[in-house]
């Protein structure tokens, strides 16, 4: 087997870089973005009845924002709910990997006479949850709480190892990211070579994306 490219940022991608080597799976880092936490968020004077999180960036702005920890959290998977947990946070209900699926758990479990539903986002998302609850008669609020900065090449090590054939795996974690991935690829005339090269990815939706780009082999994420 070849290597894994690794897209997420640079701390993450070590951390799986890590638990692959422990089963003796090469990888090569090439992040596709960097997070910028925004550190001037105060707290929240509200206590809201929930806080949907999207994103494990947005998890350290709980803290920040003085949320108790008696406060329902909505997660959108069992990673980014594994690292609130971590942070003292039990009351914590998970959906299945995509913000559809955190919205349709929120319109679900949620009250709309309960109080204020708070979401912790990035400043680009695909889909805004504050907005869609606010449709349904939510209280709801978005708080913008990192930026992503996205890479606008990919590193000459990559390409070199791309061309030379030493990648088998490419691992991605959300549309934009595939996105992202796809226009560097295009940008350096890699695609041909990744018609032998795996794209996998963190849900169905996205590897449906994927298969709708041109890529010829996709399929889902197993750590």
């Amino acid at each position: 087997m070849g290597k894994i490219l690794l897209t997420r940022p640079q701390r993450l991608s070590r951390k799986i870089a890590n638990n692959l080597a422990k089963k003796n799976l090469p990888s090569l880092i090439q992040p596709l973005f960097s997070i910028v936490l925004i550190d001037n968020i105060g707290p929240i004077e509200q206590k809201p009845q929930a806080v949907l999180i999207t994103s494990s960036a947005a998890v350290f702005a709980l803290e920040k924002l003085l949320i108790k920890k008696d406060v329902l959290i909505l997660a959108v998977g069992d990673k980014t709910a594994d690292i609130i947990s971590k942070l003292g946070y039990q009351n914590i209900l998970i959906a299945r990997g995509s913000a559809d699926s955190l919205l349709n758990l929120a319109l679900d479990k949620l009250s709309k006479s309960s109080g204020l539903v708070l979401y912790l986002s990035g400043e680009v998302i695909a889909l805004n949850l504050a907005d869609k609850l606010q449709e349904s008669n939510f209280s709801a609020q978005k708080i913008v709480v990192y930026r992503t900065v996205w890479n606008k090449k990919f590193a000459s090590k990559t390409i070199k190892e791309i061309k030379l054939g030493s990648i088998s795996e490419v691992w991605i974690y959300s549309k934009n990211s595939l996105r992202n991935f796809y226009k560097l690829a295009e940008q350096h005339n890699l695609l041909e070579y990744f018609n032998e090269i795996k794209i996998l990815c963190l849900t169905q939706e996205i590897a449906n994306l994927a298969d709708g780009m041109g890529f010829l082999k996709t399929g889902i994420i197993k750590e």
